[in-house]
C-alpha cells in the first residue's frame, strides 16, 4: 500500500463530501516495488461532469511539512 493510499483516501472524501457519489471512478497508478508512488483518478457524473485528480507520494517529503494543494475549475 504505502503513503499514497493513506492520502489518497482522504482526496476522494472531499471530492465525495463536494460533489457527491461519482457514477463511475477510474484510477491509474505508478508503482515502486510494492508501494503506490503515483496515482491519478477519474470521476465520471452525470451530465459528462468529469473530475481528475492526482496524488503523489514522494517518500523524501517525509522531513517538509505538509503542504495541500486545491485547485478548482469550473465552467
Amino acid at each position: 500500500s504505502g503513503g499514497i493510499l493513506d492520502l489518497h483516501v482522504h482526496d476522494v472524501d472531499f471530492i465525495c463530501h463536494l460533489l457527491g457519489k461519482p457514477r463511475a471512478v477510474t484510477s491509474r497508478g505508478v508503482r515502486n516495488g510494492k508501494r503506490w508512488d503515483h496515482l491519478h483518478t477519474l470521476y465520471e457524473y452525470p451530465g459528462k461532469t468529469v473530475l481528475s485528480e492526482s496524488t503523489t507520494w514522494v517518500p523524501y517529503l517525509h522531513a517538509v511539512p505538509l503542504s495541500v494543494k486545491t485547485l478548482i475549475f469550473y465552467h
